[in-house]
C-alpha cells in the first residue's frame, strides 16, 4: 500500500520537470554560415596556428638589439677583503698594497656599428618566417572555411540519405504486410512473401548504416567547428551543379596560394640565416664607454678611506671611453656547421616548394575531372529520377486497372528510392569537389 501512495508523489514530482522538458526552446538550426564563424572561433588547429604566427612576428624586434646600444649597470659591496702586496723600487723595495674598492658603482655602454650583418641577415630570415607564418594561418583559415563546407554538405547529403533509406524501410514494410495479407487470402505466395521480407531485412540494415553514417559525418562537422558534440539540425541545402561553374581550361592558380607563398618565405629565410653565419669572418667593431664610482674601505691601514672632509663616505670616480674591435679567428667550426645545416634547410624548403607545386596541378586536374563527372551523373540521374516518378505513377494506376501487380509496383517504388539516393550522392561529390577545386585556386572563384 505504500507503494502505491508513493506512486502518485512522485509522478506530481516528476510533472513539472517533464513539463519544462517540453516547454524548453529547440535549439536554433545551424547553417553554414555559423559553422564556419564558430569554427574560427573555437578550432583549436586554427588558435595554434595563431599564436605561432604571433611567436614569430616578435623576433624580428628582437634582432634589431644587435645594433642599438647596450647599457649596464654593475653595483659591488665587499663585506671583507685581504689586499695583495706590489713592490715597488725606489731606490730600495717598498711594498703597496694592491687595493681594490669596498664599494663600486659602474655604468657602462657599448654601442655595435658592424658586425659583418649578422644580426641584419638574421632579421630578414626571421621577418621572412613572420610573413610566413602569418600566410599560412590566413591559408589555414581558408581551408578551415572549405572544410566545414564540405563537411556541412556531407552532413546534409548522409541525412538526406538516412531519409530516403528509412523511407524504403516504410514502403516494404507496408507492402510485406499487403503481401502477408494477400498469401492469407490466396492471391499471393509465399514466395512473394519471402522476397519481400527479404527485400525488408536489408533494407532495415542499410537504413541503420545510413543512421550511422549521418551521425559519424555530424560528428565530424562539429570537430572542424571545435565542438566535442552538436546536437543542433542542420539548415541548408546542397548545392545545384552547373557544369559551367567550372571552366573547362580552368588552370590552378598557383600565384595566390598562400601556402605556396609561405614555403617560398621559409626557403628564402634559410637561405638568409646561412648568410648570416658567414659574419663570423669578418670582425666586430663597436663603440664603449665606461664610468665608475668608487669608495676604499678600512681593510687595510695603509690605505686611507675615500671620505670627505666630515668623515663621511664619499665617492671618487674614473671613466674610459673608445672604439674597440674584435675577431673571432677560430671558433671550433660552430658556424661553419650551422651553414651547413641552414644551407641543407633551404635546399630541402626548396624540393618542399617544387613537390607541392607539382602535387598541386595533378590534384586540380584530379578535382576538376571529378567535377564535370559528377555534375553529369547528377544530370542523369535527374533525368532518370523523372522517369522513376512516372513510372511509379503509372503503375500505380496500373495496380488500379488490374494490369500491374504489387510486385511491379514494389520494382518501381525500390528504382525511385535508389534514384534519389544516387542523384544525393551526385549532388555531394559535385559540392566537395568544387570546394576542392577553390581551396586549390587559393580562393580565387573558378
Amino acid at each position: 500500500m505504500r507503494t502505491l501512495a508513493i506512486i502518485p508523489a512522485l509522478a506530481l514530482i516528476g510533472l513539472p520537470c517533464l513539463l519544462r522538458a517540453d516547454d524548453a526552446p529547440a535549439a536554433a538550426p545551424l547553417s553554414l554560415g555559423q559553422a564556419q564563424s564558430q569554427a574560427a572561433e573555437l578550432n583549436p588547429s586554427l588558435k595554434k596556428l595563431d599564436a605561432q604566427a604571433r611567436a614569430a612576428e616578435a623576433k624580428p624586434a628582437a634582432d634589431l638589439a644587435a645594433y642599438l646600444p647596450h647599457v649596464g649597470l654593475d653595483a659591488q659591496h665587499l663585506l671583507d677583503a685581504r689586499y695583495g702586496d706590489m713592490e715597488v723600487v725606489f731606490g730600495g723595495v717598498i711594498t703597496f698594497p694592491a687595493a681594490f674598492p669596498q664599494d663600486t658603482l659602474t655604468l657602462d655602454a657599448r654601442w655595435t656599428l658592424f658586425d659583418g650583418l649578422r644580426g641584419w641577415r638574421q632579421r630578414q630570415g626571421d621577418v621572412a618566417e613572420a610573413q610566413a607564418a602569418r600566410l599560412e594561418l590566413s591559408h589555414a583559415a581558408f581551408r578551415l572555411r572549405q572544410e566545414v563546407a564540405m563537411r556541412f554538405y556531407k552532413a546534409l547529403a548522409a541525412q538526406q540519405l538516412a531519409d530516403v533509406a528509412q523511407q524504403n524501410v516504410a514502403t516494404l514494410e507496408e507492402h510485406l504486410r499487403l503481401a502477408q495479407a494477400t498469401e492469407d487470402s490466396g492471391s499471393a505466395t509465399p514466395f512473394d512473401v519471402l522476397r519481400v521480407s527479404a527485400q525488408h531485412e536489408e533494407a532495415v540494415a542499410g537504413a541503420l548504416q545510413a543512421q550511422d553514417q549521418a551521425g559519424l559525418a555530424r560528428l565530424d562537422l562539429g570537430q572542424a567547428m571545435g565542438l566535442s558534440a552538436d546536437a543542433r539540425s542542420l539548415d541548408g541545402s546542397l548545392p545545384v551543379p552547373r557544369a559551367g561553374d567550372v571552366a573547362d581550361g580552368l588552370a590552378p592558380d598557383l600565384a595566390s596560394r598562400q601556402d605556396l607563398q609561405a614555403l617560398a618565405l621559409r626557403r628564402e629565410a634559410q637561405d638568409r640565416r646561412a648568410q648570416a653565419t658567414l659574419a663570423s669572418w669578418a670582425p666586430q667593431l663597436y663603440l664603449f664607454a665606461e664610468r665608475q664610482y668608487y669608495h676604499y674601505g678600512e681593510f687595510n691601514p695603509l690605505i686611507l678611506p675615500t671620505n670627505d672632509a666630515s668623515g663621511r663616505m664619499s665617492f671618487g670616480d674614473m671613466y674610459m671611453e673608445g672604439v674597440g674591435l674584435s675577431w673571432d679567428l677560430f671558433n671550433g667550426g660552430a658556424d661553419l656547421s650551422r651553414r651547413a645545416e641552414a644551407v641543407a634547410q633551404a635546399q630541402a624548403a626548396e624540393q618542399g616548394l617544387a613537390a607541392a607545386q607539382l602535387a598541386a596541378g595533378r590534384e586540380f586536374d584530379s578535382w576538376k575531372r571529378r567535377f564535370h563527372d559528377s555534375t553529369r551523373l547528377y544530370e542523369a540521374r535527374l533525368r532518370v529520377l523523372e522517369e522513376c516518378q512516372e513510372s511509379v505513377r503509372l503503375a500505380q494506376l496500373g495496380l488500379k486497372a488490374g494490369t500491374r501487380t504489387n510486385s511491379e509496383l514494389l520494382d518501381a517504388e525500390l528504382d525511385l528510392f535508389r534514384a534519389r539516393a544516387g542523384l544525393v550522392q551526385a549532388q555531394s561529390d559535385a559540392a566537395e569537389a568544387k570546394l576542392s577545386i577553390e581551396l586549390l585556386q587559393g580562393g580565387a572563384r573558378p
